[in-house]
């Protein structure tokens, strides 16, 4: 029998509002208002009522709406009544939209840039700040995560993570020797950290400071020591409250002089102490995490300085508590709005200047709100940002946006069965695989934290893990039977009627596990992940296709940078003295279809002996090819159909552009189509991963093959699924360079696509191609053995006198 209800250990229960009423109440013979809501669950026989009291009747709920009710301690969950007032329990509406802590926390001052932030990925240019931070960050750590402070290995992290930062760095124009020139000093600080606040016992220079907001109380201390480190960057999705966030260290730590020894999150800040509240609001939401993961009341979290070594217990009281959740369901709320109607600007000149998202809201407050300098409250900047923006561009934003607001829309649907379905019936729809167990771990460089997963044995049903609709590629979300949520996130790269491999982001997490000395009120210990070997053996997965890791945000980021001016990103290479900024040239090719430009084949530098090295085996089309690019002085489109050699004339331009001291960026849809190009290009020694500013690009397709999947029907009649390829080639067919000659098919298979789809386009590559036949073994034999078996094969069948059966088999 199969158990609707997904696995849980959570204390909340999520339910649909069916009613709504404002209605009184009297407390010592004072008449007060209240909010019912009648709320109803499937599994349940009859609907609930849940009074809003006190601050929570402010909340905006309206029937359809689900909400999620989490109990605070001492509730009777069993009773079909209960009341959420500023002391008793708490409720988050709309819980199926995961939203970050830091989004919530931000979202005091600014709830415009907190819903842009969640749908739009960030523009802004990188800063040196902000890539110097990071690097700290990381390196700091590391050290904590081995608790290993010497000087050498500081040095030796700040080096490493250097060096797997050298993307960020080249974007602020800095070397690895210039980057740790700068960072070297800070080697002091973090050492000085460890040697404080690291150990077995608090020493007398591990101080709390006490000069920002309350204190806690029930723990009240004078010194601390992080004693172990449970995690780091541990990424957790709590169900319950609606949120997600990456912890930057979870750590056990002693308290003195009360000796007691808790489990906390410790969020690190590598800038300078700020009494802003989103630091402090940050911290207590990851008390809700943690708590959620951990399985226990978490009361304070740690909030680290490196700047200035300065060390704060916040704790996590209920008023804040209420606010922040309070402050959560305004967020989803607006970003259920955020498809028609976005929170309004706060007009704050000094603020929305240096804000990371200021391009996507003025743009959007000028198409979408047509918004002014008047009425955006930033004058003469908000004109200089968006006085370029006419007709065209306002028109093909509205387009665009309209249709990604379409298809986005079931996103939260898409991933929230995750944890209110149950993984027998998830994987009935094919979209789960339950009852995992690890089989076996790969945790080297060529494929780093690849787990392979195979069906327990005690598994009743043991199904193939082929009748399931997971495959090579996609994204799935590791969680346990048992409900914790999220202990790994990665692709598939195998996966048979047996086992199933999946390279995850990081180490497989483990099921946190209490001592068995725990004690909540006075140690909280839990056992350690490098003594935890045999539990994650021991432990049963689901393993969940993750069909919302979409890339909307990355959509309309694109979208926004398009209609944004950037004079200061200017091509490098471009010699003329009124060099374009990118962004309009672009926006003057795609949104104002402008005609690409071509120059003259003999004005091109392409001499006979680069011809003859690269180009000499390629056919005529492949040739034009080539030259078309060549020539091209904005865009041009190679329509490739089946078989004509996209990927080896592909592979031969980038050789010839290369072999004239170009640098060329190549992208592809998926990691296969760019992984056959990069090994032809590798054989041939052409260097690979070099960075640079395009001037122009090249689209390499074939605009009649299945278009992406939209799943919106109204999107998808409006052209969502419309290509920029296809775009570009409907507009300006001149751009195109046709690869026609193909070498994959016969003359008679050919002929089937080429007539109903390329309109006799398609020819092929030569006459060894076009008489190709199958070969079969022993056909003659094998003919005569069928017709051995028939009692009157000889009166009614000839083998060499029009035998349909031979006409049918016949290669020829």
């Amino acid at each position: 029998e199969i158990n609707d209800e997904p696995q849980s250990k959570k204390k909340y229960k999520r339910y649909t509002v069916v009613y709504v009423q404002l209605k009184a109440y009297i407390v010592n013979d004072t008449q007060l208002m209240e909010k019912l809501l009648l709320v109803d669950q499937n599994h349940e026989k009859r609907p609930a009522k849940v009074y809003l009291r006190q601050d929570w009747i402010h909340s905006q709920i309206s029937e359809g709406d689900i909400i999620n009710i989490c109990f605070t301690s001492g509730t009777d969950q069993t009773t079909y009544s209960w009341i959420i007032d500023n002391d008793h329990n708490f409720l988050v509406h709309y819980p199926d939209r995961l939203i970050s802590c830091t989004a919530v926390a931000e979202s005091f001052f600014c709830l415009r840039k907190s819903v842009l932030q969640m749908t739009t990925k960030g523009v802004s240019d990188f800063s040196e700040p902000l890539v110097h931070g990071a690097i700290i960050h990381e390196t700091l750590q590391y050290c904590l995560k081995h608790k290993n402070f010497t000087t050498a290995t500081i040095q030796d992290a700040l080096k490493r993570t250097i060096n797997s930062t050298m993307d960020s760095l080249y974007v602020i124009g800095q070397d690895e020797m210039t980057a740790y020139g700068l960072l070297e000093p800070y080697v002091k600080s973090i050492q000085s950290f460890g040697s404080v606040y690291v150990g077995d016992h608090p020493k007398r220079a591990a101080t709390v400071k006490r000069d920002m907001g309350p204190t806690t109380k029930e723990n009240e201390c004078s010194t601390v020591a992080i004693r172990e480190i449970l995690d780091i960057e541990e990424h957790i999705w709590s169900a319950a409250y609606g949120l997600k966030g990456m912890i930057d260290a979870t750590v056990e730590m002693v308290l003195s002089p009360s000796k007691k020894i808790l489990t906390l999150p410790f969020e690190l800040k590598t800038g300078k102490v700020s009494r802003n509240i989103s630091h402090r609001a940050q911290t207590i939401l990851y008390t809700l995490l943690m708590g959620d993961r951990y399985d226990i009341d978490i009361s304070t979290g740690v909030l680290y300085y490196s700047k200035t070594n300065s060390f704060y217990m916040v704790p996590a009281s209920r008023s804040e508590l209420r606010s922040l959740i309070m402050a959560r369901n305004d967020l989803a709320a607006a970003y259920q709005r955020q498809a028609t109607v976005l929170p309004p600007m706060i007009k704050n000149f000094h603020s929305c200047q240096y804000c990371a998202m200021n391009d996507a809201c003025v743009i959007y407050h000028k198409i979408m709100e047509g918004g002014s300098a008047a009425t955006s409250g930033l004058g003469q900047w908000f004109d200089d940002h968006t006085g370029h923006i006419d007709g065209d561009a306002i028109s093909f934003y509205r387009h665009w946006i309209g249709l990604i607001a379409m298809e986005e829309k079931d996103l939260d649907h898409l991933r929230k069965d995750i944890w209110n379905e149950s993984p027998q019936k998830r994987e009935m729809i094919g979209k789960c695989l339950k009852n995992m167990v690890v089989a076996s771990t790969q945790n080297d460089d060529s494929a780093s934290n690849w787990y392979t997963f195979r069906r327990h044995t005690n598994d009743p049903d043991g199904l193939s893990l082929l009748n399931s609709s997971i495959m090579v590629g996609d994204t799935i979300v590791v969680s346990s039977m048992q409900g914790d949520l999220l202990l790994g996130t990665g692709f598939v790269m195998q996966i048979d009627p047996q086992s199933v491999t999946i390279s995850l982001n990081t180490p497989l997490r483990h099921v946190p596990v209490k001592e068995n000395d725990f004690d909540l009120g006075n140690h909280q210990v839990f056992k350690k992940w490098w003594t935890m070997q045999h539990n994650r053996d021991s432990t049963t997965y689901r393993l969940d296709k993750d069909e919302a890791a979409g890339g909307f945000a990355l959509m309309k980021s694109n979208l926004v940078a398009l209609m944004t001016n950037n004079p200061s990103k200017k091509s490098s290479s471009s010699s003329s003295a009124d060099q374009e900024d990118i962004h309009t040239k672009l926006r003057q090719l795609i949104v104002e279809s402008k005609p690409p430009r071509f120059a003259r084949l003999d004005e091109i530098p392409f001499s006979s002996s680069v011809s003859d090295k690269y180009l000499n085996h390629l056919n005529k089309d492949q040739l034009t090819a080539v030259q078309k690019v060549m020539t091209c002085k904005d865009y041009a489109l190679i329509l490739g159909m089946p078989g004509t050699g996209k990927t080896m004339t592909t592979a031969e331009l980038i050789k010839v552009l290369v072999g004239q001291g170009k640098s060329v960026l190549l992208t592809a849809y998926t990691h296969n189509a760019l992984d056959n190009i990069l090994l032809k290009l590798v054989e041939q020694g052409v260097d690979i991963l070099r960075l640079g500013n395009p001037e122009k690009f090249i689209l390499v397709g074939d605009q009649y093959q299945l278009p992406p999947i939209v799943k919106d029907k109204k999107a998808s009649a409006a052209g969502f699924s419309t290509s920029l390829f296809t775009m570009l080639a409907r507009n300006h067919p001149d751009a195109i360079a046709f690869l026609e000659y193909q070498y994959r098919m016969n003359k008679d298979i050919m002929t089937i696509s080429s007539e109903l789809i390329y309109d006799s386009k398609l020819k092929c590559g030569n006459d060894d191609v076009a008489n190709k036949t199958l070969y079969i073994p022993r056909f003659d034999q094998g003919l005569k053995s069928i017709h051995s078996g028939t009692n009157d094969g000889d009166k009614n069948c000839h083998l060499n006198d029009g035998c349909w059966l031979k006409d049918i088999m016949d290669p020829k």
